[in-house]
């Protein structure tokens, strides 16, 4: 790496939303906006096609309630998606279109669009899920 910025990852603050703008070279490639509860946190571009989702795993109460730790899952291929879509491991309902019907962007993320990505997931970890976030009762 030279040093140069080739992403950037942006909080937007609502009262009850948890919503993300990631760039690539300053231009805006995809959208986070998830209910307030959510664990689940699907990226799309700006015609609401599917391109990535961040889905944080359930990993037992003790585990949850004791320590910091975290599972996450990255979806960024849309081969995967479809797949995961089909099977239930992504819930279809969020995603529909007028006429009803889930769309993937039939696009691979490019590597830069990819970091902005794991940049995202780090952000939300560490806004939402992590000891250090202020919406925890670990202060």
């Amino acid at each position: 790496m030279n040093g140069n910025k080739i992403g950037e990852t942006h909080q937007e603050w609502h009262p009850f939303r948890r919503r993300y703008n990631l760039f690539v070279n300053n231009i805006q490639f995809g959208r986070v906006d998830a209910p307030f509860l959510s664990w689940s946190f699907r990226v799309v571009n700006e015609e609401q096609e599917l391109l990535a989702s961040i889905d944080r795993g359930f990993i037992g109460f003790g585990m949850e309630l004791l320590t910091d730790a975290g599972q996450y899952s990255l979806r960024m291929d849309p081969g995967i998606l479809q797949r995961d879509m089909e099977n239930g491991a992504i819930s279809s309902g969020f995603l529909r279109n007028q006429v009803g019907l889930d769309r993937i962007y039939p696009r691979v993320l490019t590597y830069d669009e990819r970091a902005v990505l794991l940049a995202c997931a780090i952000s939300v970890d560490f806004d939402y899920f992590s000891r250090h976030s202020s919406h925890t009762p670990y202060h």
